[in-house]
């Protein structure tokens, strides 16, 4: 099983396996028989990811790299960022006003950091999402560290 949206930035996901795994998928899965197949731009989109993931490896590193000093000046600051493995990081506030304003101000100052809060997550664990990427420079991750510093 695998993503097309966060994995190569299209829609939607994937699963790979056997026939019988499949077969079973298509007549017992309510969320595969209550949706609609991608649309065929989007097939093509996420085509054209994983063309580019091949040819350009050096795409990934970076992204993993840019995660790591995300992580690590988020870390330095004192936040909680959880268990997270992936370039997705959570930083958890744990009021959902507190983590909204927080969002607010980061937007304000040019970062889009969405807020997380109940019911999307339990009472008591809001947190700002932040999303790194491949073309974020060192000098925009730093920035976001020290902004998201100053919100608190």
């Amino acid at each position: 099983m695998g993503t097309l949206s966060k994995a190569l930035g299209s829609l939607g996901g994937f699963v790979a396996g056997g026939s019988g795994l499949i077969e079973l998928l298509k007549n017992k899965a309510r969320s595969f028989i209550y949706t609609t197949a991608l649309p065929p731009a989007v097939c093509a989109a996420s085509l054209a990811g994983v063309k580019i993931a091949q040819k350009e490896p050096g795409r990934r590193k970076k992204l993993w790299d840019n995660a790591f000093r995300m992580k690590e000046r988020l870390k330095a600051a004192g936040f909680e960022t959880g268990e997270t493995e992936t370039p997705i990081i959570p930083v958890i506030l744990g009021d959902a006003l507190k983590t909204m304003e927080c969002s607010k101000k980061l937007f304000e100052k040019g970062f889009l950091v969405p807020g997380i809060r109940p019911p999307t997550v339990p009472k008591g664990k809001s947190r700002l999402r932040i999303t790194v990427n491949a073309e974020h420079t060192q000098a925009q991750i730093d920035s976001l560290a020290r902004a998201l510093a100053g919100c608190l």
